[in-house]
């Protein structure tokens, strides 16, 4: 009854009013502190003012406060999701439906065709290293992903699947993305060094190095190990049988 009622919800002008009202008296901000640490960035280096995310929700996404200052592409494989944002965001920020793969990645490429990308965001819970890998040669001043603190400092990714789906790959949910160290490992490897990561323990951000300050310093890899695993206990057991790729002898 309550689906039902919500779909034909989606085809009144209610729709239209109540997304104009959460517009504008509840607009979207980041999981935990995802924002302000961008906040931070953009003002400390010289950040191109146009980002890429995706992997976001209407309300919930790591640029959101941009939105007034930067152009932005969002890309997400739930049509409705892309509807809401549309109508809910600036024009400036062109929303894509599509599901993500290394091919429909294109997109990303026409859209960013000529101009620098100043932020890459990236978090679907899945495919996160290998879309990072693929996109990285873009060059943004920013990068923010997604790791899975449950793989402590282990380099490592699940395998790269089109198909991925987080609980059905394993009902644990435990099962996706890459580790912290996989993504330094990653952004290292192409110029970048790690400088924040998001209060909730989940979102690392990398700066390209280029753009360093006198006194910068990255943020010790070994602490952010130990504080995760005494966030998560060791839960690595449940998923330990599964399949991995370690990041380090991968050919990039």
């Amino acid at each position: 009854m309550m689906t039902s009622l919500k779909q034909r919800l989606k085809r009144t002008p209610v729709l239209d009013l109540w997304i104009w009202y959460r517009a504008r008296f509840a607009p979207a901000r980041s999981q935990s502190n995802e924002s302000e640490i961008l906040q931070r960035l953009v003002v400390r280096y010289p950040v191109p003012a146009f980002f890429v995310e995706f992997g976001f929700g209407v309300w919930e996404f790591n640029c959101a406060n941009l939105t007034d200052s930067f152009d932005g592409l969002l890309l997400d494989g739930d049509g409705d999701n892309v509807a809401y944002a549309t109508r809910a965001l600036p024009t400036r920020i062109h929303c894509e439906h599509c599901w993500l793969t290394l091919e429909t990645l294109e997109i990303v490429d026409r859209f960013a065709k000529g101009r620098p990308v100043g932020i890459l965001s990236v978090d679907v819970d899945g495919n996160d290293y290998w879309f990072l890998r693929r996109l990285i040669g873009l060059a943004p001043a920013i990068v923010v992903c997604e790791f899975n603190p449950v793989f402590g400092l282990r380099p490592i990714s699940v395998p790269y699947d089109e198909h991925f789906e987080r609980f059905q790959k394993h009902a644990s949910g435990l099962y996706f993305g890459a580790s912290l160290s996989a993504l330094n490992h990653l952004c290292r490897q192409h110029g970048y060094t790690l400088m924040a990561i998001s209060s909730n323990g989940v979102n690392a951000f990398f700066v390209r190095s280029d753009l360093l300050l006198p006194g910068d310093a990255a943020v010790d890899m070994g602490y952010m190990g130990e504080a995760a695993s005494r966030r998560t206990g060791d839960p690595f057991d449940v998923v330990a049988a599964l399949d991995f790729v370690d990041v380090t002898s991968d050919a990039h």
